[in-house]
């Protein structure tokens, strides 16, 4: 099995131009790659590996979202700032008589971003 060359969504390969040519490449062959800004390696440092696994690329996902918390409208806000990477649900508490979009009381961490958005609403009598 061999792996072309990797399509990394919201980050690049390390000097990609000049290993372009060298693909494919056999199994066990790995990479350096980094992610866009508000991205982040599974490592979560700027440069990471991607290797070629039987499987194909491994991370299969290599940047995912990095969401920070640090406010909640009408909630509840942290008392510091926490970061959250994409897939991560966080619970929160809205003020009373208040909630998140469809009555949801959590926060989840996607690839655009915090869904719902961290704005607690007025809740319809």
């Amino acid at each position: 099995k061999q792996c072309d060359i990797p399509k990394i969504k919201h980050g690049s390969l390390y000097r990609e131009n000049v290993y372009r040519l060298y693909f494919p490449v056999t199994v066990g062959r790995w990479f350096h790659y980094s992610c866009d800004a508000g991205f982040v390696t599974d490592a979560q440092q700027f440069w990471d590996r991607i290797t070629c696994t039987r499987d194909g690329w491994s991370p299969a996902v290599p940047c995912r979202r990095q969401c920070i918390f640090n406010y909640l409208e009408n909630g509840y806000s942290p008392s510091r700032q926490t970061k959250h990477i994409q897939g991560d649900s966080i619970k929160v508490d809205c003020y009373p008589g208040f909630t998140l979009q469809n009555k949801q009381s959590l926060l989840t961490c996607t690839e655009s971003g915090w869904d719902p958005p961290p704005k607690c609403i007025a809740v319809s009598k």
